[in-house]
Parts: C-alpha cells; sequence; structure tokens
C-alpha cells in the first residue's frame, strides 16, 4: 500500500509543479477582479457616453491577455504568439 501512496503523491506533486496550479489561481482571481471592475464601470456610464466598440475591445484584450498567460504558463514561453502592440492610455 506504501508504494502505490508514494507513487499517487509523485503523480499529483507532478501535475502540480507542470500545471503551476498555484500560479494559474491567482492569475484567474486576478482577472476576475478586474473583470468586474470593468462591469461596474459599464455599468455606471452613461448610455450619452457609452462607447460599445471599445468596451468590447478592452473586454477582448483582458480576455486574450488571461487566455495567452494561461498558456504560456501550461506550455512554457512557446505556448503562443505574444502580444507586443501597446494602446496608450490602458490600465
Amino acid at each position: 500500500m506504501t508504494p502505490l501512496f508514494a507513487a499517487s503523491l509523485a503523480i499529483a506533486g507532478g501535475l502540480s509543479q507542470a500545471f503551476q496550479w498555484g500560479a494559474a489561481w491567482s492569475d484567474a482571481a486576478i482577472t476576475a477582479t478586474r473583470l468586474e471592475k470593468e462591469r461596474n464601470r459599464v455599468a455606471l456610464t452613461p448610455i450619452g457616453q457609452f462607447d460599445p466598440l471599445k468596451e468590447m475591445a478592452l473586454l477582448d484584450d483582458v480576455i486574450l491577455t488571461e487566455t495567452q498567460g494561461f498558456f504560456q504558463r501550461l506550455l512554457g514561453s512557446g505556448g503562443g504568439p505574444v502580444k507586443t502592440d501597446s494602446k496608450p492610455g490602458g490600465d
């Protein structure tokens, strides 16, 4: 029974290291907080000042950044193209 338990722990530890669950959880929590902040900002923006195209572009950028970060953690630095264009005025 002890060898099976040891093997199970080794496999679990290897998976934990491979997927970096702590870093993934941390980044997901930060992204969720940022999305909540953006949702609140949009909810309080007067209709006359609301620009749907700008807001969708911002949402797409947040989601794309989180997705790229996840796959780079999962697959290493070669996990896909890295976004190189930076837009002034973003936070």
